[in-house]
């Protein structure tokens, strides 16, 4: 579906759909930032209550981990965000 990270093919290799007109444009990253708030966020509140860890330790692993989270969902929920469009056009 995807030729590089987000770009995706101008068709499907097996059924020729076109994936030009299925623009996903700024909802998948909404969605992916908007999932990883909701899950990620408050364990890092309650190891901030627990441990009470210094705060450049705290952003040293909550920063990188939350990129990797995002970065790794977004292609994830862009495929899930274009067959979406695709089903609400058919």
């Amino acid at each position: 579906m995807f030729q590089g990270y987000l770009t995706p093919h101008q068709k499907c290799s097996h059924c020729e759909l076109n994936f030009e007109t299925l623009n996903a444009d700024d909802g998948p990253a909404y969605i992916a930032m908007g999932l990883v708030c909701l899950f990620v966020v408050p364990f890092f509140f309650i190891a901030q209550v627990l441990y009470e860890p210094p705060f450049w330790l705290a952003l040293v692993i909550s920063l990188p981990l939350t990129l990797g989270i995002i970065l790794g969902l977004l292609p994830l929920v862009k495929g899930a965000f274009m067959g979406a469009l695709w089903k609400s056009r058919t």
